[in-house]
């Protein structure tokens, strides 16, 4: 099921390129969804551009436009860079990337979340943490091996791994390191995508049907979170939609979906058919797309 509509608050370049896409070839679902969240806000931070600074909610003065753009492109460049930092426990670390890198509109306010990834090197004191911080709009999740449901897969996604050879600055040999990725910014809309692809040069691509649970309500656990994360010990998201696969293999298929109304009720959308169904329902799905609304 691969449908455009006409939304009234995208603008015309978004709309053409979306039905575009859609002709060109046969879009996944999660790729589709990031297109479409992406370019809505590619398309309303242009439009900010082009708008008067009181009317883009920026300072009257006559270089507000002006000023918003050399801040963008100064963090692009301190993206491209590096810089020294002291974290909580007063320990000295290298961190690179930026939070808002891509500028700001409605679009990322709602849906931009951050993960932070830290690498540390084993046996070299001498050696500072390296940080990146990565803005995301959708996580995705992988549910190979031992996860059957979301936390579980949340506990593999923010678990430590073990790298072997890491290069170390005035080492020559590489060494062992840990690297530990955590959520470091939480988004008003949690996308979740289920990776329930696999790829083998045997096999080639096949699909991983096994169950994965999923919550109506979800409290984030502390240990998903970086410690510098706002609200990481209260996070709770509602379950408010999901996007379910149906076929044996990523190359054909159909998509429904379940949409949770204003009133609480749960509608099954199956191409124009559409109908108002259990919440045991709901969460009786393969889910291939999750979507959480931060309470």
């Amino acid at each position: 099921m691969h449908v455009c509509h006409a939304v009234p608050w995208l603008t015309a370049p978004v709309t053409r390129r979306c039905v575009a896409a859609v002709w060109q070839e046969q879009e996944d679902a999660q790729e589709f969804l990031q297109f479409l969240v992406d370019a809505a806000h590619e398309e309303m931070v242009k439009l900010r551009s082009t708008l008067p600074p009181a009317a883009a909610g920026q300072d009257d003065s006559s270089s507000g436009v002006a000023e918003q753009q050399q801040q963008q492109q100064q963090h692009e460049e301190d993206d491209e860079e590096e810089w020294s930092v002291v974290t909580k426990k007063n320990k000295a670390a290298v961190t690179r990337g930026r939070e808002d890198l891509g500028g700001s509109s409605l679009l990322s306010a709602i849906f931009r979340g951050s993960i932070k990834s830290c690498v540390k090197a084993k046996g070299v004191k001498a050696a500072a943490p390296s940080i990146t911080v990565q803005p995301f709009t959708m996580l995705h999740l992988d549910i190979l091996d031992s996860v059957r449901s979301i936390e579980d897969a949340l506990d593999h996604l923010t678990h430590t791994e073990l790298i072997n050879g890491y290069k170390v600055k005035g080492h020559e040999a590489g060494v062992e390191a840990e690297k530990v990725v955590k959520i470091s910014k939480l988004p008003q809309v949690l996308l979740l995508a289920i990776n329930r692809y696999s790829y083998s040069l045997d096999r080639g691509s096949s699909k991983l049907h096994h169950n994965v649970t999923y919550p109506l309500s979800m409290r984030l656990r502390p240990q998903w979170t970086s410690d510098d994360c706002p609200e990481r010990r209260s996070a709770q998201y509602q379950l408010i939609a999901l996007v379910t696969h149906h076929g044996r293999n990523a190359s054909g298929g159909h998509y429904t979906a379940h949409v949770q109304q204003g009133d609480g009720r749960w509608l099954h959308f199956n191409d124009a058919q559409v109908d108002f169904v259990a919440q045991s329902k709901v969460l009786d799905q393969k889910p291939y797309l999750l979507v959480y609304h931060r309470a």
